[in-house]
């Protein structure tokens, strides 16, 4: 009987061996699939990082695309000011030459009237001295007509 429990003893510690040997051939196998997930997930990360890189450099990109517009936008608004001053002083001007402008209209007009006035003058002289010909012509008419008379008659006297 020593026989035969040594033999179960032996049976049943080669099964409890070969229980053994498959735990940890499973635990080897289960360690390599934790080590392979870990290396998977390493992977996943370390191609997430390349792609979370790629999107910063882009980032950045476009950030330096947008800064060189932004830099050209100014620059426009810059040339705009620039125009906008020179209208403005453009703008001045003319504002400054329609006032002289009015200013010389004004001095035209007021020289206009006066000579209007002066001429109106001159035509009433005129028409006076004109009436003075015609009232001297008359009245040296009149006078050569006496003069005329009286020679006659001092002539008749005679």
């Amino acid at each position: 009987m020593a026989q035969g429990f040594s033999n179960h003893s032996q049976g049943s510690f080669y099964q409890l061996g070969v229980q053994i040997a498959d735990a940890v051939v499973t635990m080897a196998q289960s360690h390599k699939q934790a080590v392979d997930l870990v290396v998977k997930t390493t992977e996943l990360v370390q191609h997430q990082s390349d792609l979370v890189l790629r999107v910063v450099e882009a980032i950045q990109a476009q950030n330096q695309k947008l800064d060189h517009q932004s830099n050209k936008i100014d620059s426009q608004n810059e040339k705009l000011d620039s125009q906008n001053q020179k209208i403005d002083l453009q703008n001045k001007k003319i504002d400054e030459q329609m006032e002289l402008q009015r200013s010389i209209d004004e001095k035209l007009t007021s020289i206009q009237e006066f000579v209007r006035e002066k001429q109106n003058v001159q035509e009433q002289n005129m028409d006076k001295q004109k009436d003075k010909r015609k009232k001297d012509e008359k009245t040296n008419i009149q006078k050569d007509k006496r003069e005329g008379e009286e020679t006659r008659e001092f002539q008749r006297r005679r």
